[in-house]
């Protein structure tokens, strides 16, 4: 087990009804930390758009340093939120995206091992759904976006905020 995959299951609840699915972990940048989802120091893009649409208050009063990252993260445990990359190690700083694409294919099967059939997925970046969403609905799962999400980077965090409440919005009605 890697330290992400450690990291991760301290987090995971004991019923899980949404199941996050980016890319992968970030690479970690020589003599800095990765800023991991479910490590307790740095915050991500991915962990402040998700946190900001889900928790929006909580989400203010992280920003304002008024809770921890830790207390976001039991939070998002505790409404049975989970985040599992389709690729459990660092891929983003492969140089084509072929090879991204190879590499979560080849982690299919181990990441199929590990998701609750009764839980909706949430796929996001364009490859990640490219790559899974057909394999994960012929398999039974419940794929809930018919259309990927951006990865919140790059410009991208408006879109993928307003994509993500509109599919947890039609998943309430």
């Amino acid at each position: 087990m890697n330290e992400y995959e450690k990291a991760r299951n301290e987090y995971r609840p004991k019923k899980t009804k949404i199941i996050f699915i980016p890319e992968s972990p970030p690479d970690t940048k020589k003599g800095k930390k990765a800023r991991y989802f479910y490590f307790e120091h740095g915050a991500s893009s991915l962990f402040r758009s998700i946190m900001e649409v889900l928790f929006p208050e909580d989400y203010k009063n992280f920003v304002a340093r008024k809770i921890s990252k830790k207390d976001l993260l039991l939070k998002f445990q505790h409404h049975g939120y989970f985040l599992i990359d389709a690729c459990g190690y660092p891929i983003n700083q492969l140089p084509k995206e072929k090879d991204k694409n190879a590499e979560i294919k080849r982690n299919a099967n181990k990441l199929i091992k590990e998701l609750t059939k009764n839980a909706k997925l949430v796929l996001i970046k364009k490859n990640v759904y490219q790559m899974l969403f057909r394999e994960l609905r012929g398999k039974g799962f419940n794929a809930i976006n018919n259309n990927f999400l951006p990865f919140p980077s790059y410009g991208h965090q408006k879109k993928f905020r307003y994509g993500l409440r509109e599919l947890l919005k039609s998943i309430r009605t």
